[in-house]
């Protein structure tokens, strides 16, 4: 396969990979010759050689004075196909795609050759900017900008290189590296908001986008806070006395414990003074940290007092 840029044709450009150097024998002023089966890749990485191996790769091209360019994932051929196909089945056709304005894509079978041309662009001025859902910006976000390989963990958290770490000011920006391909931007300890295109809160904070205007905004929705829930433990119907009330802040394959919001008094009872319902869960244990009730916050009661029974 044989990539050449349509506006740098005198200059090189090279691949590079986190585990070997740039490619120079494969480089020429014509551009880059890239094998795509497990050959050239399993030299550097050991675990490539097995063909059992679910491996998956990603392009990325640099060019002097030119924004990066990368690929979105690809399998290369010879490798197992994932899900796709009966159990064992080999990759038989690589597939890259560029997500650049316009999208390009190519499709590769064993035994094939074929060329295409990438274009760069000069870097642009590109900010991301975060509001609230009605459209007021916000400052002091912490944002964690990387370029997406995947995020094929059990947590859903990035894999890719940083390009850039930093806070949101006064109006709610940040500059960021232009890069013609996917970025994700994970919001740093985000407390009292959420990602709008989120499903769950605890799940990661984090947005894919791609770099097609000079400004790309991300929404957060600001959580509800509450106060003054009154929650009466009880187990058989006798008051949970004595025991102390922990809140949990939700976050990305965990919590955050440790805040103590009071401790139940002779009739189980205890105030949870503010709280943002989406946000914590409680947990309910002894001075000997023996846990005797934990969930999420109650749904306040049209009494007084929310009852709640330890002993589920």
């Amino acid at each position: 396969m044989i990539f050449s840029p349509l506006q740098v044709m005198d200059r090189q450009f090279r691949q590079f990979t986190a585990a070997q150097p740039a490619a120079e024998h494969y480089a020429n002023e014509r551009g880059v010759r890239l094998p795509l089966d497990r050959s050239w890749p399993c030299t550097a990485w050991q675990v490539v050689c097995d063909p059992n191996a679910l491996w998956s790769a990603r392009l990325i091209m640099t060019a002097e004075g030119y924004a990066p360019v990368t690929s979105r994932v690809f399998y290369l051929l010879g490798t197992q196909s994932p899900g796709a196909g009966p159990p064992g089945a080999k990759i038989d056709t690589v597939t890259i795609s560029f997500s650049g304005v316009p999208e390009i894509r190519v499709h590769v079978k064993e035994g094939d050759s074929g060329e295409v041309n990438i274009p760069f662009h000069r870097p642009v001025r590109r900010v991301l900017r975060v509001t609230d859902q009605q459209g007021k910006p916000l400052s002091g976000i912490g944002i964690w900008d990387q370029l997406l390989f995947a995020q094929s963990n059990h947590c859903g958290a990035v894999e890719g290189e940083t390009l850039v770490r930093g806070q949101t000011n006064a109006n709610g920006e940040l500059t960021i590296p232009d890069v013609s391909g996917e970025c994700a931007f994970e919001i740093d300890d985000l407390k009292h908001y959420e990602l709008r295109e989120s499903l769950h809160v605890s799940k990661p904070i984090i947005a894919v986008r791609e770099l097609r205007d000079p400004i790309t905004t991300i929404v957060l929705r600001s959580l509800e806070k509450r106060t003054g829930l009154q929650l009466e433990f009880k187990n058989h119907g006798i008051p949970a006395a004595g025991l102390q009330l922990i809140s949990c802040l939700s976050v990305a394959c965990g919590a955050g414990c440790g805040l103590i919001e009071g401790e139940t008094d002779q009739n189980g009872r205890v105030v949870l003074k503010e709280y943002y319902p989406e946000e914590v869960y409680l947990i309910l244990a002894d001075h000997n940290d023996k846990v005797y009730w934990q969930g999420p916050v109650p749904p306040p009661a049209k009494s007084d007092w929310t009852r709640v029974e330890i002993s589920k």
